[in-house]
């Protein structure tokens, strides 16, 4: 068995038990384990997605402040992911961002204003309505300014993005 497939069997067990603390421990002694969580981030097993973006957030929050250009990569990174040309849509990336944002606060400056430009974007219109009710949800004056932003959102015919829209306007 492969090294890649112990970490990521690892990284899966940790999920599955809904282990952060374990999966923090774990990703401080392998080298680049936000590869494997971001890999994850793929899964067709929905909590399992979700457990390993909001553990990737946590991983980078934890690193960003001895390493804020290694968080900056990997938010390039999910974005060049969203884009066709990168041959892996990635699909959640609304959602990783806004998980590193809420981790790493001292990159929301640099990369949150970039989320309600894919709110009007398939396939990402849910998760940046996502994303964007997470981070007002966690700091609510920052976003007071981006109404105009979520605004068109309360009148989209998908009830999942006007829900989301609500809340972060909330």
């Amino acid at each position: 068995m492969s090294r890649r497939t112990r970490r990521k069997q690892a990284a899966v067990a940790f999920l599955q038990a809904y282990d952060l603390e374990g999966l923090l421990a774990w990703s401080r002694t392998v080298s680049n384990p936000t590869a494997v969580l971001l890999s994850l981030v793929f899964d067709a097993e929905e909590l399992l997605r979700w457990r390993a973006i909001e553990a990737l957030g946590r991983v980078v929050g934890e690193a960003a402040p001895k390493a804020p250009e290694s968080a900056r990569d990997l938010i390039r990174r999910v974005l060049w992911l969203m884009n066709d040309e990168s041959g892996g849509l990635l699909w959640h990336g609304p959602e990783v961002i806004a998980e590193i944002l809420v981790n790493a606060p001292d990159l929301q400056g640099e990369y949150a204003r970039l989320l309600p430009s894919f709110l009007r974007e398939e396939p990402f219109e849910r998760g940046s309505a996502w994303a964007l009710a997470r981070l007002a949800g966690v700091w609510p004056e920052q976003w007071r300014g981006r109404v105009g932003d979520i605004l068109p959102a309360l009148t989209d015919p998908d009830p999942f993005l006007r829900a989301h829209a609500a809340v972060a306007l909330a």
